[in-house]
């Protein structure tokens, strides 16, 4: 890809302007901000830098440029979201006819996946007369089957590679995909003899499989899924969102279960604003996903104690995001799929209109083995997560009405409990090491105090293992001259480096500190570690008299520095 022309768009377009068409921000000092778009937050942690055209969030840690910013909110690629941009900005993004565009590795994933899907999808009609016996025995039809993609994998070692070879996907790509095993360099089909399952990302494209054992002597699980890849991070997706997240929107309400045949049961059956976990524990990533189109989750598990400690622990996680949770226990051995053929869609359909909300759960579960107070504490464990609000206030209400307590009790433990947790994040490592942060700031914007900073200091004067791998990557740049902090962030690989720094350039540096007096208290807060060190040896006796020389040389160090402190940290 064209550096010139990557930093041609970038030029051109406004990272504001363009975030703002997705939705609204709002100045703050220099900056701009709003909720972060990428996880569930209340209080506004995501921050655009116009002068910088960054964004980053304190909250979830993501941040970049204009188009990375693109392609993680409409998740595709970054050469699609050059392109778009380009387009956007008058930039003609021109192929050589003697040297065309090469596809990138993830276009070459996505067309490993579309070219498998096709493959399973006519195995599955022109070979899969089991596989088409197993579907209909569980009663899914034929226009579910076209619908979600189903195909069928052959019983073979080869059959898929040896396809994907014939439309030029190259064998070293394979390993790659997580579409084969690699042993001893040799490569072979990972799905056998299995139903397949396409999952696609919510833009609706491929981005990985799980395949259903049908064969009696098949090793492996009964299912087995894509590993992660660089287009499937398994905890990401989920199973149906692509084609339910419009009737989810419309109805303002999802219903969540765990495989994928009690999804395609409960979409046929007509609950068309459903999801599968995909055989997993929900994730935080799954609700946000999900969040997007609605606020009620409805979860709709079995009724064993497998099943209550995953609502307990998915539920958990519901409420912190923000979102409203209702529970459904199917009863024992049953799933929705088994549920609606023996019992009907009706029947179902009442069990969840019914559902009990999650305090009620927690509070009258008797498999969950806690005691009432237990239950009382672990919800006041959640409460202290949320900031002072109505949805608090709801919360510590409903509770008060459910377990019979006082709401005064109730809002004193939850302060108590916040106290004490504020109390430790005051001893983080970004309060315990902020000057690591202020010089790796002045080294970022302005990049011509390396010099000065290496001559005094090196990686052992850092104590927090971030701030040194981020020092080291600084100055390991043979040429950071470059006015632009971007130019520099472009030009890091290490994508958590990156993330890493530009956390940085948006932290506020108080305006009274120079290189100077940074370097000052760098130097104060090692002496006063080795000190430390010193003090503890010599209380046990080990070589007091040289370790008493060396104190007195740190001791020395220190009364010269004494002078151009600024402000003293003590460590």
């Amino acid at each position: 890809m064209n550096e010139d022309v990557v930093q041609l768009v970038k030029e051109r377009i406004n990272i504001v302007e363009i975030i703002s068409e997705y939705f609204p921000l709002k100045k703050a000092g220099t900056n701009f901000k709003a909720c972060c778009p990428f996880h569930q937050e209340k209080t506004p942690s995501f921050s655009v830098n116009e002068a910088k055209q960054m964004f980053y969030c304190f909250g979830c840690k993501k941040g970049g440029d204009v188009i990375t910013f693109v392609r993680d909110y409409e998740k595709i690629s970054y050469p699609e979201a050059l392109r778009k941009l380009a387009i956007r900005a008058g930039i003609t993004l021109k192929e050589s006819k003697a040297e065309p565009r090469k596809n990138t590795h993830l276009e070459m994933l996505f067309r490993s996946y579309e070219l498998a899907n096709a493959y399973f999808k006519d195995n599955l009609q022109q070979f899969g007369s089991e596989a088409m016996a197993y579907l209909a025995e569980r009663k899914i039809s034929n226009e579910t089957i076209g619908k979600f993609d189903i195909g069928y994998s052959l019983n073979s070692f080869s059959g898929l590679k040896n396809y994907l070879l014939k439309q030029k996907i190259d064998e070293k790509d394979m390993a790659s995909t997580g579409l084969f095993i690699v042993n001893d360099d040799f490569v072979s089909d990972m799905f056998r003899g299995r139903i397949m399952f396409p999952i696609h990302s919510i833009r609706g494209r491929i981005v990985a499989f799980g395949g259903r054992n049908i064969l009696h002597d098949q090793k492996g699980g009964k299912y087995i899924n894509t590993p992660t890849t660089e287009i499937y991070q398994k905890g990401d997706e989920l199973y149906g969102l692509h084609l339910t997240k419009y009737e989810i929107s419309k109805k303002g309400e999802s219903v969540i279960c765990e495989g994928y045949l009690d999804f395609l049961r409960l979409f046929e059956s007509g609950i068309t604003n459903s999801v599968a976990s995909l055989g997993t524990a929900l994730t935080v990533q799954q609700i946000n996903l999900l969040g997007r189109y609605s606020t009620q989750f409805n979860f709709l598990y079995d009724g064993d104690s497998a099943g209550r400690k995953a609502a307990l622990k998915a539920g958990y996680l519901v409420l912190k995001e923000g979102y409203n949770v209702r529970v459904t226990f199917l009863p024992k051995g049953e799933d929705p799929d088994s549920f609606v053929l023996n019992h009907g869609i009706e029947e179902l359909v009442k069990m969840i209109e019914s559902a009990e909300d999650y305090i009620s759960f927690v509070k009258n579960d008797s498999l969950l083995e806690l005691s009432s107070k237990e239950r009382i504490e672990y919800l006041i464990d959640l409460l202290k997560e949320f900031d002072r609000g109505i949805d608090l206030e709801l919360l510590v209400k409903k509770i008060s009405e459910v377990f019979n307590v006082s709401e005064i009790m109730l809002k004193r433990k939850i302060a108590h409990t916040k106290k004490l947790s504020q109390n430790i994040s005051k001893e983080s490592l970004a309060y315990k090491f902020r000057e690591e942060s202020y010089l790796i700031h002045y080294l970022i914007n302005y990049p011509h105090c390396k010099e000065k900073v290496c001559n005094e200091i090196n990686r052992d004067y850092f104590f927090s293992h971030d701030n040194r791998d981020l020092f080291e990557t600084l100055v390991s740049i043979q040429d950071i001259t470059a006015s632009n902090p971007q130019v520099i962030i472009d030009g890091i690989e290490d994508e958590i480096i990156r993330s890493k720094l530009i956390a940085v350039i948006f932290e506020d540096i108080p305006e009274n500190l120079d290189i100077d007096s940074i370097l000052t208290q760098m130097k104060i807060r090692k002496y006063q570690s080795e000190l430390k060190e010193l003090n503890e040896k010599i209380n046990l006796g080990e070589n007091g008299i040289d370790f008493i020389k060396e104190k007195i040389n740190i001791q020395n160090k220190l009364k010269k520095l004494s002078t151009k402190v600024v402000s003293k940290t003590i460590y």
